[in-house]
Order: structure tokens, then sequence, then C-alpha cells
């Protein structure tokens, strides 16, 4: 397939974004991936966008860090990463103990950053270095009297 057939994919994939038909645009993405050899500048930033909209945070984070990847000049990609991160965090951490919502109005950067570490380690498989990272948030970010607790048994109770 030509690289002018990929375009018009990429350009379809935009309308239906516009359209708000986030999935119809992921299968056109995927089609022109699946049509090229080599990484096609915008398809994961596009890919990232979809994702994002469907509350995929994860897919989208590594879509985004794909393009970044590939296209460290995209002028958007990098920023795009910063607010995945944040989104995954913000739903990893919803999963794991919902908070009430001026919790959630109060939290801070530092908050959203300590966190992230957390999971990162989390996922790594470094349960024991992650409780200490997260021990180290609540103290410093939210010293809300019990959330830390609560927090770590909502963790373990998802083991």
């Amino acid at each position: 397939m030509s690289a002018s057939e990929i375009a018009v994919l990429l350009d379809n994939a935009k309308l239906e974004i516009q359209a708000h038909r986030f999935t119809e645009a992921l299968q056109l993405l995927d089609q022109a991936g699946r049509l090229s050899s080599t990484p096609v500048r915008e398809r994961e930033f596009l890919r990232g966008l979809c994702l994002s909209s469907l509350q995929r945070a994860k897919e989208a984070l590594a879509a985004f860090e794909r393009e970044y990847e590939h296209f460290p000049l995209h002028p958007q990609a990098k920023e795009m990463i910063l607010d995945a991160r944040t989104a995954y965090i913000r739903q990893l951490y919803d999963k794991i103990m919902p908070l009430d919502s001026k919790l959630i109005e109060a939290e801070t950067a530092k908050l959203i950053c300590g966190l992230q570490e957390t999971v990162m380690l989390w996922e790594a498989g470094d349960s024991d270095e992650a409780l200490r990272s997260c021990m180290r948030v609540f103290a410093e970010a939210l010293p809300v009297p019990g959330a830390f607790e609560l927090f770590i048994n909502a963790i373990k109770r998802r083991r």
C-alpha cells in the first residue's frame, strides 16, 4: 500500500475523532499500522487521543510514548505523555480507593507524582518499596488522618 493510501486512512481517522467515533478511528489507525513496515507519523498520537477518550489511560500512555520515541519533535507528544500518566495514575488510584470529591479537589501535583512512583514500583513487582513510597506520599502530600491505612487495606484486598 502506498504512503498516500496510509495518509487517507489517517485523514479518515481524524474525521472519526472529530465526530467522537473513537472506536472507528482506532480501527482505521490500526489498519494504517498494519500496512506500513515503519512507524507512521501521527498514528500513535491519534491512537493515544482515541484511547484517552475511551478512558483507556494505560494504553493511551503507551501510544503517546511510542509516538515520542519515534518522532521526538512531535509538538504535543511529550505533553500528552504527562497528561496520560496523570490520567493513568488517577484511574489506578480511583480503582483502589475511591475518594471523596473534596479530597480529589485537594490533590496536589506532589500527590500525583508520588502516586505515579508508587504505581510504577507496584507494577514492577516491588510491593515493599511501593508501600514505602506510598507512605511517603501520604505523609507529605496528603496528611489526612487514616487515609494511608485505608489505602493500604484497599491494596491488600485487591491482591
